[in-house]
């Protein structure tokens, strides 16, 4: 579908998306059409400012050929540090990171810890910060916010992080996959083959 943006100049520009897009895809369109930084866009509807960037254009109730008008915020300038929580799966007792770090609060299944960062951070260096303090390897880590998986060269703000967000450590073993990717080499190799190169047992 179409939608149409009053830009900063005041012309208008025609919009090619799919309502299964996200707010932030519209944005990304914009951002290069324009040459506006993304962190800097926003985007009026007839019923208001659209925020939720995570959310899709169908969600946010916008129709074919609608009109939406591009607005500029100002560049944060401000770097002070603010609080972002970071929640984490609680591991088994012995396998627990040590720290100097003292979990904020203690629940049945997560520990959240917490971070003085500035907004204006990219996510690579909260997962830089996560494994200096807290020993979980940048490669294993995967950071969502509200189920919604978080780009590593994205800033925290453009990311709809805000002072007292929760993000969600969600950590992948790099060690188990390629365990898992050995096992089934050596299986393949071991296993008899015909002269196509299939095993006889499929099994196997």
């Amino acid at each position: 579908m179409q939608v149409f943006v009053t830009t900063l100049n005041g012309k208008s520009i025609t919009m090619n998306v799919e309502r299964s897009e996200t707010l932030n895809d519209l944005k990304a369109k914009i951002s290069n059409t324009e040459g506006i930084a993304l962190h800097q866009l926003r985007l009026i509807s007839s019923t208001g400012e659209l925020k939720d960037g995570h959310l899709t254009l169908d969600e946010l109730g916008l129709q074919a050929d609608c009109a939406l008008t591009l607005v500029r915020s100002p560049r944060r300038l401000d770097t002070t540090p603010v609080p972002v929580f970071v929640r984490v799966e609680n591991k088994p007792k012995h396998e627990r990171n040590r720290s100097h770090l003292t979990p904020i609060e203690f629940r049945d299944s997560s520990t959240i810890y917490t971070f003085d960062i500035p907004l204006q951070s990219c996510i690579s260096e909260l997962k830089v910060r996560l494994c200096k303090e807290q020993q979980f390897r940048v490669e294993e880590q995967r950071l969502f916010l509200n189920d919604h998986p978080l780009d590593d060269d994205c800033r925290l703000d453009d990311s709809f992080i805000d002072a007292y967000s929760t993000v969600e450590l969600r950590v992948v073993k790099a060690a188990t996959a390629k365990i898992e990717v050995h096992c089934n080499l050596h299986r393949y190799i071991a296993c008899p083959r015909n002269c196509s190169g299939w095993p006889y047992h499929h099994g196997c």
